[in-house]
């Protein structure tokens, strides 16, 4: 039933191929880029720091970070808004100058000031503090300078500065910080709002953008489910959607060879199964090798079908993270059901009617919570259910929750079993979101690190020594480290890789990125990529 969906829409396909091309996408499609909005609650909310905001991706459109911090590139950190950067004393402190000749879209210069203000936003509204930096104070250090100050040399934590964003002072200052609707943003981005409703938002292209010009002159957002924007693309009603497709080569690229392409790439994260360790009886490595043993994670890639390869044991994607990967890590683990019994039976475990049951640890469901309306969660929860209970005997009571639900459950560590994209960004990034031990919090309070509680003192040792280094070989030996505690005692299981997910036609826009990394990223999950893939396109000529 799950893998219909791409038949679904190969078929509408089909029927569309007698459709005209619509003349509006938000404007002349000669001037407008076509986008997919895949949020079906869609509010006049643009405070990024508003827990009401459901912007999203067109955020990255208004608002910039300080720096770009390029995933594909294993977290590489370039200048951004700040022109440039120096780590100082020893790492405890991190000087940034600002760019010059950078505008709002209101006119006004963006200034120290706004660069002040907005790194002290998460110091003194730790609620704003989505990006989740480390730094403890912020001070200005020079006429275009400010300097970022920890209590600890702290190399390996820059990655948030290319997720927080640097917003205006002047307007910002005046408005509560998570409570203001902020319906006319302003921000140093390429776009400005044009018109707003649930089902379209329209931005137009700024002419005075400080990263110069670009083609299109519009930017249209269309709010539409995954399959729905499948069926808006094959229509050319859309130009870009960044969905995971199943069958995308076959049902869209085959379609046009000569204009279409969906071209997933590897980006470092992936999908995991991530175990709750405060529960019962996720704490116990015998049950988590035993599941891992089970898995037959080639089969479950060519079930998603959507260019999403099996992942290696260690977690650590080779196109991005192949400089500390060990080799014995890299291959993709081969299903072993009966070692997978055996590690069952050597912690004291055995099933029975579908549950699993110790003597002294009681009787346990595996509850396994995935992602609602989400297609490949979906697959990837059937496809594990499926494996553990031909293999081990094991019954799983899969469930689907919304998204925000689930998230708010899965921080709080109201979760047994959950499929989460995790990982990605700089190596430190990569295991300390994960697995930091030194972030463990208590069941019921919310955090968005080390949501499962993992706690090993070697892990919160190897992470404290990576996060005080710049050195290479000292990074590459704590990594070390740390996939092998990810291989072996599996505090997560990594699944299939995930991926900047990219479809594309060049029925009215050309040179798309090539979605390699690097300045070649095809997306638009963050500020830079958005700017990057406005300038490099350029109009069909008619």
């Amino acid at each position: 039933m799950l893998l219909a969906t791409g038949g679904a829409v190969a078929g509408a396909g089909v029927t569309l191929s007698g459709c005209s091309v619509p003349g509006s996408g938000g404007g002349d499609r000669s001037h407008t880029l076509a986008l997919s909005n895949r949020n079906s609650s869609m509010v006049r909310n643009f405070n990024i720091y508003s827990p009401a905001s459901t912007i999203g991706s067109l955020a990255n459109f208004v608002y910039e970070p300080p720096l770009w911090i390029v995933e594909m590139s294993g977290g590489e950190a370039r200048p951004w808004l700040m022109k440039s950067f120096t780590w100082q004393d020893g790492g405890h402190a991190l000087e940034l100058t600002l760019r010059e000749g950078v505008r709002f879209s209101d006119g006004h210069p963006l200034t120290i000031e706004d660069a002040l203000y907005s790194f002290e936003l998460p110091l003194k509204h730790p609620e704003t503090n989505i990006a989740g930096v480390t730094y403890q104070r912020a001070e200005r250090s020079g006429p275009d300078r400010v300097r970022l100050i920890w209590d600890h040399p702290a190399y390996q934590e820059i990655a948030p500065l290319g997720t927080m964003k640097i917003v205006p002072k002047r307007l910002w200052e005046q408005h509560p910080v998570t409570t203001w609707a902020n319906p006319e943003p302003v921000g140093t981005g390429p776009c400005v709002l044009d018109t707003f409703s649930t089902a379209q938002v329209v931005m137009r292209v700024r002419d005075d953008y400080w990263g110069g010009s670009m083609a299109p002159q519009r930017v249209s957002f269309t709010t539409v489910g995954e399959d729905n924007a499948k069926l808006r693309i094959l229509a050319n009603e859309l130009d870009f959607v960044d969905i995971s497709w199943a069958g995308g080569t076959k049902y869209f690229d085959r379609r046009d060879p000569q204009r279409n392409a969906y071209i997933p790439s590897p980006n470092g994260s992936f999908a995991a199964i991530l175990f709750n360790h405060a529960k019962q009886p996720w704490g116990d490595v015998h049950v988590r090798r035993a599941l891992n043993l089970a898995l037959d994670r080639t089969t479950v890639s060519k079930l998603v079908d959507s260019g999403q390869g099996p992942a290696n044991a260690a977690g650590l994607a080779s196109n991005v993270f192949g400089s500390v990967l060990l080799p014995r890590y890299a291959g993709v683990p081969k299903p072993q059901a009966a070692a997978a019994r055996a590690e069952l039976a050597k912690g004291g475990w055995s099933v029975r009617g579908g549950a699993l049951t110790h003597p002294d640890k009681g009787t346990h469901t595996v509850k396994l919570a995935c992602f609602s309306g989400i297609p490949t969660q979906s697959i990837l929860g059937a496809a594990l259910a499926d494996q553990w209970r031909r293999h081990l005997g094991v019954e799983v009571q899969l469930s689907a929750v919304n998204v925000p639900t689930l998230v708010d459950r899965v921080n709080k560590g109201d979760f047994d079993v959950h499929l989460s994209t995790q990982g990605g960004g700089s190596v430190y990034n990569h295991f300390h979101l994960l697995m930091d031990s030194n972030t463990v919090t208590p069941i019921g309070k919310a955090t968005t690190f080390n949501m499962i509680r993992w706690q090993d003192e070697e892990t919160a040792a190897l992470l404290k020594k990576l996060a005080a280094t710049n050195d290479p070989a000292e990074i590459e030996s704590a990594a070390h480290g740390l996939q092998r505690i990810l291989a072996e005692q599996l505090p997560l299981i990594p699944l299939v890789w995930s991926c900047n997910w990219a479809a594309r036609t060049s029925a009215f826009w050309t040179h798309w990125p090539a979605n390699k990394g690097g300045d070649s990223v095809l997306g638009v999950n963050s500020a830079p990529a958005a700017a990057t893939l406005l300038h490099s396109l350029k109009a069909v000529q008619a």
